[in-house]
């Protein structure tokens, strides 16, 4: 069995409670597992499972198909973690808008030079 997973890092509770989904899929999995599984290394493992990153919905599929092996389970925990996904996506795209600055400050940003 592998480490114990640390915190979690996302920088919105939606990535959070995606990795907690990811997390839940992937129980009892080692991070060399995973790396032999799929084309992804140690860090992006980490960062998927810690919500510091987001993986493609094809992964969050592929990992679903390989560790789900009840048909009707794999339907119903893809679907949620596709829908958790989906929302953390939202949210980074959301937090980033509102971090980012808005054209009319660019704008007199470029001005005030």
């Amino acid at each position: 069995m592998g480490r114990p997973l640390g915190a979690l890092n996302g920088r919105t509770e939606e990535a959070n409670e995606f990795a907690r989904w990811l997390r839940r899929i992937t129980t009892n999995v080692t991070v060399r597992s995973l790396e032999e599984d799929f084309p992804y290394g140690k860090s992006s493992w980490s960062g998927f499972r810690d919500g510091s990153r987001l993986p493609s919905p094809d992964l969050v599929k592929q990992v679903a198909e390989r560790y789900l092996r009840e048909p009707a389970m794999r339907t119903r925990q893809l679907e949620q973690g596709l829908r958790l996904l989906t929302a953390a996506q939202q949210a980074a795209k959301d937090l980033e808008d509102r971090t980012a600055p808005s054209s009319q400050d660019l704008s007199a940003l470029l001005a005030a030079k």
